[in-house]
């Protein structure tokens, strides 16, 4: 597996939106066409917030310098999917990425998001140290996945037992990404609660819905706290909890686009 992908800081919020659409992509002969491409147009996006998912800038002209380049993330996305993807797919990957560009737009000019958001940021900020306990959360089993992923390859050596489990990866992908951003909100909502108070974190959980409220609802309304229960989302090929969305990234990319 491409060791490259392994640096690319992708923050929650995105990156489950990633997750989510990276089995839309085709393997593609064309350069023009590779993951790595749509990782490059996100890049300043996931600048936005800072690894735990919390803003990184507080100050207008902080966002003054950074919309610029936000903008030309989202149109360097829309062109990637217009070059690279056919029109059912483009569609849909536009209808989950849809609230993310929203979020940007608003930020983006002056209003009344932007500056509840200007308000709210600096002390969510301060908060990140205590959030970022509730992104580790799932980062703790990463060596053990990967050790799973390798050795259940090689067990499972039947050609049609691989293509059977690829069919199915994307449903328990979704279903554990869906869950563990459930249990994000609720543990990075605890912790914003805690250092700043309900008012803010009532805008941090927003700030976090809002980025991904399209994800939500197009694949995650169905995984309710019964959906995401520890028994409903166990499974023998896909590990349970314990990742981080960019490990996930990386696993799902490598499913669908044969790069293992």
């Amino acid at each position: 597996m491409p060791n490259n992908f392994e640096d690319v800081k992708v923050n929650f919020g995105l990156g489950s939106i990633l997750v989510l659409i990276a089995y839309l992509l085709r393997a593609q002969a064309e350069d023009q066409c590779s993951f790595q491409n749509l990782i490059e147009c996100t890049k300043r996006i996931s600048e936005l917030t800072t690894d735990a998912g919390l803003p990184l800038f507080n100050s207008k002209s902080d966002l003054e310098k950074m919309c610029p380049n936000l903008k030309d993330s989202i149109k360097c996305i829309h062109g990637f999917t217009r070059k690279c993807m056919v029109k059912e797919d483009r569609m849909h990957f536009r209808k989950v990425f849809y609230g993310t560009g929203l979020m940007i737009h608003d930020l983006c000019r002056p209003g009344r998001y932007q500056t509840e958001y200007l308000k709210y940021a600096p002390c969510m900020i301060n908060a990140s140290m205590d959030n970022q306990i509730c992104f580790e959360t799932y980062t703790t089993s990463m060596e053990r996945f990967k050790s799973n992923s390798v050795e259940l390859e090689q067990i499972h050596n039947d050609f049609e037992n691989i293509l059977r489990r690829r069919r199915e990866a994307p449903n328990e992908v979704i279903k554990n990404i869906c869950c563990a951003f459930q249990r994000y909100a609720e543990c990075s909502t605890a912790a914003v609660n805690k250092k700043c108070g309900s008012e803010t974190a009532n805008f941090s959980i927003r700030f976090l819905m809002k980025m991904s409220s399209s994800m939500l609802k197009v694949h995650c309304s169905e995984y309710g706290k019964i959906g995401c229960s520890p028994e409903s989302i166990q499974s023998k090929s896909i590990p349970v909890m314990g990742l981080s969305i960019s490990s996930l990234l990386i696993w799902t990319i490598a499913i669908r686009i044969s790069l293992i």
